[in-house]
């Protein structure tokens, strides 16, 4: 018996969070952007009243969504300190698994 996928399911956890940090801040800059081409719509195109409603109604989802992604990156920023601080943590487990496996 040995304790390695422990320290492993520990590890994949600090690389898990870090994945969604990075994937969460592409989310919200690939949102920000679909707003900014709906807003470049609005200004430059003459529309009549389903059209702007259409308009409204994508606005309305994205801002819906950018919202969701923001409230969730708000959650791993909360984490995102404790991860930067104790960066070192993930070095020592990883020289912990190979002092693990170089003694078994």
């Amino acid at each position: 018996m040995t304790v390695i996928p422990l320290v492993q399911n520990i590890l994949s956890s600090f690389e898990t969070l870090k994945h969604d940090m990075d994937t969460i801040a592409k989310n919200i800059k690939d949102t920000d952007s679909e707003i900014c081409d709906i807003l470049h719509d609005v200004e430059l195109t003459s529309f009549n009243a389903s059209e702007g409603y259409k308009l409204a109604r994508e606005l309305q989802i994205l801002r819906k969504k950018r919202r969701e992604y923001k409230e969730y990156e708000e959650q791993l920023d909360m984490l995102r300190g404790f991860v930067n601080k104790h960066k070192w943590i993930v070095n020592d487990l990883k020289l912990n698994i190979k002092t693990i496996e170089d003694k078994s």
